[in-house]
């Protein structure tokens, strides 16, 4: 809440959102806001951000349904990183009490995360890689993509999720976009903003465990693109045009070779220059 508010330039009522619960903010009116004292544009601009919270699950579907029509990653990834910064519940349903208590164990077991990775190609690297060495784990299929494209966009895109469940509809909404980074062209600045919105799902408490093993394992295999990318593609992308600009520096440089071959023509003339002072040695002999 107090990183959402400072988004908002309202940071100055963290104090006061910190005595209620997720439920309380969310049913917030003006008349409350009016009551404890709140300014009338600080009421109106909480109202709407509120309102805007509320909306945040329908507007991952569509920026799914936009990812999956291949539109560019760029407003979708910003968007994503806007919407982390939001309050986000941990989602619970009327038969989640076992749900919880899975997360609970989670947090002083951090490794738990890496280790269970058995069913993702990088699984039996990833323990030895705490999540951020994706060496280890390219090493452990040469093709990417079939084993990519069936991890990223799995059972996760076949069961509809609940109302309210936005940690899961988040999640979805990352595997689409790390289906995306697999088959398109590489961006690198996509890949690192995807990158570190992972690292702030992985820490943020409204995520399962399962969840987080999911995104931790596609952070792996992004990585594992992205290492085999300087050498070769980045470096084309990027180096591309001025590879070109050197081309053309090289072209330029051909009057240099032209002047050297006028350099030829200043010796032809020295050349001249020799039988003409041996004539008249020559003449000199004939005249003996």
């Amino acid at each position: 809440v107090p990183a959402w508010l400072k988004s908002l330039r309202l940071h100055k009522y963290a104090a006061l959102f910190s005595q209620m619960t997720y439920e309380e903010m969310m049913a917030l009116t003006e008349c409350q806001l009016e009551a404890q004292n709140v300014t009338k544009g600080a009421r109106h601009k909480i109202v709407i951000s509120i309102q805007k919270l509320k909306e945040r699950q329908n507007l991952l579907k569509s920026l799914e349904r936009d990812i999956i029509e291949g539109g560019n990653l760029r407003v979708p990834l910003q968007e994503l990183h806007q919407m982390i910064l939001t309050p986000i519940k941990a989602y619970s349903s009327p038969s989640t009490t076992p749900e919880a208590c899975r997360r609970e164990p989670q947090a002083p077991h951090p490794p738990s995360l890496m280790g269970p990775e058995g069913q993702s190609p990088d699984g039996k690297d990833s323990a030895s890689a705490t999540g951020v060495p994706a060496t280890t784990s390219a090493g452990a299929s040469g093709g990417l993509q079939p084993h990519q494209l069936s991890s990223c966009d799995g059972e996760l895109a076949v069961a509809p999720l609940p109302e309210g469940d936005l940690p899961g509809q988040f999640t979805r909404v990352m595997g689409k976009v790390c289906t995306q980074l697999l088959v398109s062209r590489p961006d690198e600045e996509n890949i690192s903003s995807y990158l570190q919105l992972i690292d702030k799902c992985l820490i943020h408490e409204a995520f399962t465990e399962t969840q987080k093993k999911r995104l931790l394992s596609w952070k792996q295999q992004v990585q594992k693109l992205f290492r085999s990318f300087p050498r070769k593609t980045l470096l084309d992308i990027s180096g591309y045009r001025q590879q070109r600009n050197r081309g053309f520096g090289q072209s330029n440089s051909l009057p240099t070779a032209g002047s050297v071959g006028g350099g030829m023509g200043r010796r032809n003339p020295r050349q001249y220059q020799i039988p003409s002072r041996n004539v008249p040695s020559a003449r000199l002999g004939l005249l003996g």
